[in-house]
């Protein structure tokens, strides 16, 4: 009996062995799942409300990343430019507009997506614990423990499914750039317009006041001298006064106009004091009706939006489909069980309890119907819209080449009456009434011109064509998700 201690003891020790062996074990799966668990440090980041409204007091028109932006857009150009137009306040404006940057930051926060999506079934690792309230002669514990592994096998791919899903929204979150790009864009040239049109529509308002004053006086002089009736100077004194309200009028305009360049560039109404503004919005020819609506159905931001949409109802339908299909699970383990090995490999099929997808697949059908129904009501829209902006251009320029024909002749015939006067013929009254018409002429042909180039606007933001290179490489930049700023 004395020497039956020592050899259990050894025998203990031989088999305490393996228990420590599975213990070290335990503690290393305990410490790898729990560095698995480990979780990056949350960060708050507090919205700074006076941001937006400092880098709006605190802009300038023609700061150095402007000027870079605009240089890599177009390196023909000479910067800064003499006189500022559409060319280069409306990259400038999209630069700066928070519209642009906040639909860009939906881009990046809705690619950032696909990688979560593209995961497949993530692999578990755990590590059981179990005891036994009998302990077996020979066991030194009741407790034992054993690390396990649990993992998820679909025969259809729904990862990659789900990765084409975000792509389509990564996809129609693009497109919201470029139609907040376009807006933007839209705002800075018809603000510049309206303003330069408000500043040229007041001089010529300035212009015709003098002349219908000289007119009063030459009638006043006429009537004293008794060669004209006093009716004569009173109606044209009225109209003067009619004139002199309209000034006011126009002075008001420009004031509008230039705010609303101020707010289209996102700058102080301070920073616009001065501006020199080109009349001419794009030189480019444009090209026939039928090319511009083509390129409207291929590029129009709505048109590709709809495309997106119905890509992502075709993916969802496909996902529904491969839901029929079950999944596979594969849980293999080990357990330590009181000097016992215990090796298992258990398997299943996933399927739910009642396995019927047809609700499912005909919901995802009739999604796919309503995409493909909302995409060709995009391209409807879209059609008609090009098709009235092309006609409201047309008309605009058969108009203005009608009043340059109307203001020719009244030319003419001031030009005779000068004539006429020049050899003793008619009254300088008689004159200064054609000048007054030829000044009106020429008013109404410059409010022509600008009909003209507003419309060629409403007709590039219609159909999403970029007139000017320039511009049109900026949208491809936008696109891509390239960085490029201008403060």
């Amino acid at each position: 009996m004395p020497e039956a201690r020592p050899r259990c003891r050894r025998a203990h020790a031989r088999c305490s062995s393996p228990r420590r062996r599975v213990r070290r074990l335990g503690v290393l799966v305990a410490a790898a799942l729990l560095g698995a668990c480990a979780t990056r440090d949350y960060v708050p980041a507090a919205l700074d409300q006076s941001a937006q409204p400092a880098r709006t007091e605190r802009g300038v028109l023609g700061a150095p990343a402007q000027l870079a932006l605009l240089a890599t857009l177009d390196p023909d150009r000479a910067l800064p430019p003499a006189a500022w137009s559409c060319r280069e306040l409306g990259p400038i404006a999209v630069a700066r507009s928070a519209a642009v940057a906040a639909a860009r930051a939906a881009v990046n926060a809705t690619a950032a997506g696909r990688a979560v999506a593209a995961q497949g079934p993530n692999p578990t690792l755990g590590l059981g614990l179990q005891y036994n309230t009998d302990r077996d002669p020979g066991d030194d514990s009741h407790w034992s423990v054993g690390p396990s592994f649990e993992y998820l096998w679909s025969p259809v791919d729904r990862g990659r499914i789900r990765a084409a899903l975000v792509d389509a929204d990564t996809v129609v979150a693009r497109t919201r750039v470029l139609e907040t790009a376009w807006a933007a864009r839209d705002a800075a040239c018809v603000a510049a317009l309206d303003l330069h049109a408000a500043r040229q529509a007041q001089a010529a308002a300035e212009a015709q006041v003098e002349l219908i004053e000289a007119a009063v006086v030459q009638a006043r002089a006429a009537t004293a001298a008794g060669v004209a009736d006093p009716v004569e100077w009173q109606t044209l004194q009225l109209e003067a006064n009619g004139h002199r309200l309209a000034r006011l009028d126009r002075l008001g305009a420009v004031a509008r106009a230039g705010a609303a360049l101020a707010g289209a560039l996102t700058l102080p109404l301070t920073a616009l004091g001065g501006l020199e503004l080109a009349p001419a919005v794009t030189d480019a020819p444009l090209p026939t009706a039928a090319a511009v609506q083509a390129h409207a159905l291929s590029h129009h931001p709505r048109v590709l939006a709809a495309l997106a949409a119905y890509d992502k109802a075709e993916h969802d339908l496909a996902l529904a489909v491969a839901a029929q299909y079950p999944d596979i699970t594969l849980s293999p383990g080990y357990f330590f069980d009181q000097g016992d090995h215990v090796w298992s490999l258990l398997g299943g099929i996933v399927v739910p309890l009642v396995a019927s997808h047809d609700a499912a697949i005909d919901a995802a059908l009739a999604r796919r119907d309503a995409a493909r129904a909302s995409f060709e009501a995009e391209q409807a829209a879209v059609i008609d819209a090009v098709q009235q902006a092309y006609g409201a251009w047309r008309a605009a320029r058969e108009l203005q080449t009608a009043t340059q024909g109307a203001l020719g002749a009244i030319a003419a015939s001031a030009d005779d009456l000068r004539a006429q006067l020049a050899a003793g013929v008619g009254s300088g009254l008689m004159v200064k009434r054609a000048e007054l018409q030829q000044a009106a002429a020429a008013l109404k042909l410059l409010e022509a011109g600008i009909a003209t180039r507003r419309a060629g606007l409403d007709l590039e933001r219609a159909a999403a064509l970029p007139l000017e290179r320039g511009f049109a490489r900026y949208l491809e930049t936008l696109y891509r998700g390239e960085t490029t700023v201008a403060e």
